[in-house]
């Protein structure tokens, strides 16, 4: 019989256990503008959808429909690299990069609202902002680290941080966020051909989506990396998508 001390929690040996591979299906494609370079991505509540896009003098937040027309198209000044968003409620959340400025918004019209320290919509926090999403805890927020933090939805504060392992190790270059209906956090892997499914409790990553070789857009001259998650509400489908891709792929996750 094992020590007391060489025994394994219930909670340790979960952390431990290998992820489930899965891949992309591809069920739709929808054209996609190939001169955004993506940082973020949400689903409004009337099926619309919201990105942001980065880069000096060109980061933007607009929301479009599935088919491609552009609406509330909202440019950012050009000292900003616009990062990840989130719609939370009828507000939407735009984060800059280095700036440590996160933009609050009118999901409406994309607007600024009129709350923050400065009375323009704007929060400031410290570190870099790379990837957001929404859920019944507030917001998350990734930093380029394996580590992620939750703020809440109304002052942008940090509430509490989530280290994210793999089997047990740690995590790092966790990108963009989408906050799944279950309970899961969905992480693009920056450079990487991966999304990871994570546990919100726990940091365990308990789902790798491995997308090599699955999705023809990420293959064309002059695109970056995959980049952009968003789950479909009301179904088992995402959108997902990349920096200067020319396509949009709505794909269910599938055993590997």
């Amino acid at each position: 019989m094992a020590s007391p001390s060489s025994q394994t929690s219930p909670a340790t040996a979960a952390a431990q256990t290998a992820p489930r591979i899965l891949t992309p299906h591809i069920v739709r494609e929808h054209p996609f503008n190939n001169r955004d370079f993506i940082e973020g991505l949400d689903v409004t509540p009337d099926g619309n959808i919201l990105v942001s896009t980065g880069l000096n003098g060109q980061s933007r937040i607009y929301t479009r429909t599935v088919d491609g027309a552009e609406s509330n198209v909202q440019p950012l000044p050009a000292m900003y690299f616009g990062e990840g968003t989130a719609v939370h409620k009828d507000t939407a959340w735009q984060l800059s990069w280095q700036q440590g400025v996160a933009f609050h918004r009118h999901l409406r019209d994309l607007s600024p609202m009129g709350d923050g320290p400065e009375g323009n919509g704007q929060f400031h926090y410290d570190g870099e902002g790379w990837g957001l999403c929404a859920n019944d805890r507030g917001l998350v927020m990734s930093n380029g680290s394996g580590e992620l933090t939750f703020r809440d939805s109304e002052t942008f504060q940090p509430t509490g941080q989530l280290r994210v392992t793999l089997q047990g190790q740690p995590t790092s270059s966790l990108n963009e966020l989408d906050c799944g209906p279950d309970g899961r956090i969905w992480a693009n892997v920056w450079q990487t051909n991966l999304i990871y499914g994570i546990d919100a409790t726990t940091g365990a990553v308990t789902d790798v989506v491995d997308t090599t070789g699955t999705l023809p857009a990420a293959t064309k001259p002059g695109v970056d990396v995959l980049n952009g998650i968003a789950h479909i509400p009301g179904t088992d489908r995402f959108y997902i998508t990349g920096k200067n891709w020319d396509t949009l792929y709505e794909v269910t996750f599938e055993p590997k």
